[in-house]
């Protein structure tokens, strides 16, 4: 009787050894993680605005995984080149769905990226998150818009460029989307808060010839222009405005207002004389950020991005929240 008890005991002991062995080695086990994907341009006329992008979005990935990751599981960041083309943000965004299997696609700056990307991602029932300004006039429900729209952005920008400069206005753009669209917003709208558009000019992207475009502008009368170039084709631009400007600094010049250059950009270029502006979202550093308190986003700016020159977060928090929204 007191063999069989011992027996008993021992298969039980044993049966609880096993069960816990196993547990442990279940936990040992490798968490599969989870696969994002990153689809910006890494080269390109684009590379130098969406590299920002590329580099916050990356930061958050790493801190999120130094702090347990989501759900336990840790993120996996798969990068691929949209190299400043449309039908390539196509191809890769499709790669990245079918081959790499990732749960979502972080990525685009031009709206044009986004819409070549947009039927690719609703066919594969997924998700992007989209980090920049746009137009407008559209939307997905397999879309996150985490940038601002016209009347956040562009309105505010008119309204105050009226009362400080004048009535009279000149449009510059990338001939693509969101110029496109905004000039006709502009010319539908502007004349109901008492603006007029005295000339347009669009050029291809990645454009560099501007040489022409100063003594357009001057002779025009505009009172401010608005520029809506996208990528490198702004270093073009603003070096000829600077000669006009250098060359007619006797007289009132036009400002000049752009809505797609961030900070870092705009250090590197011709200030115009003092008559260059921008709009955007928000200016301020870390900081000033609600969240800063975070232990994610304290850990993202104490590693990676930790000694970033002034300017670079306002243009990535946007990508930022893309990556927030995901965790959330």
């Amino acid at each position: 009787m007191k063999n069989t008890r011992l027996q008993r005991v021992g298969g039980l002991l044993l049966l609880v050894a096993v069960i816990l062995t196993s547990i442990a080695l279940s936990l040992q086990k490798p968490v599969n993680p989870i696969r994002i994907g990153v689809l910006h341009s890494l080269t390109g006329t684009m590379a130098a605005s969406e590299q920002y992008e590329v580099a916050v979005i990356r930061a958050m990935v790493n801190a999120t995984n130094r702090q347990g990751g989501v759900l336990g599981r840790p993120l996996e960041m798969i990068l691929a080149d949209g190299q400043s083309d449309p039908e390539t943000f196509a191809k890769e965004a499709e790669t990245l769905l079918r081959d790499r299997s990732v749960s979502v696609i972080f990525g685009c700056w031009l709206s044009s990226s986004r819409q070549a990307v947009k039927p690719i991602i609703e066919r594969y029932d997924s998700l992007l998150m989209y980090p920049v300004q746009y137009e407008g006039l559209e939307q997905s429900k397999h879309i996150i818009y985490a940038g601002s729209t016209p009347n956040q952005q562009l309105f505010p920008a008119l309204t105050w460029a009226r009362q400080a400069f004048g009535t009279k206005l000149f449009l510059v753009g990338s001939d693509y989307t969101y110029p496109r669209s905004l000039s006709f917003i502009i010319n539908v709208l502007g004349p109901r808060i008492g603006l007029e558009v005295v000339g347009e000019h669009y050029v291809e992207l990645g454009n560099q010839e501007f040489d022409s475009l100063p003594r357009e502008i001057f002779a025009s009368g505009a009172d401010f222009v608005i520029n809506m170039l996208n990528g490198d084709s702004n270093t073009g631009f603003f070096h000829s405005m600077d000669k006009g400007y250098q060359q007619h600094a006797d007289r009132t010049l036009p400002a000049v207002i752009s809505l797609s250059l961030d900070e870092i950009s705009a250090r590197a270029l011709p200030n115009l004389q003092g008559h260059s502006y921008l709009s955007w979202s928000y200016f301020y550093s870390p900081q000033h950020w609600t969240s800063l308190e975070e232990p994610i986003v304290q850990d993202a700016l104490t590693n990676e991005l930790a000694g970033q020159p002034v300017g670079f977060y306002p243009v990535s928090t946007d990508g930022y929240k893309t990556v927030q929204s995901f965790r959330s």
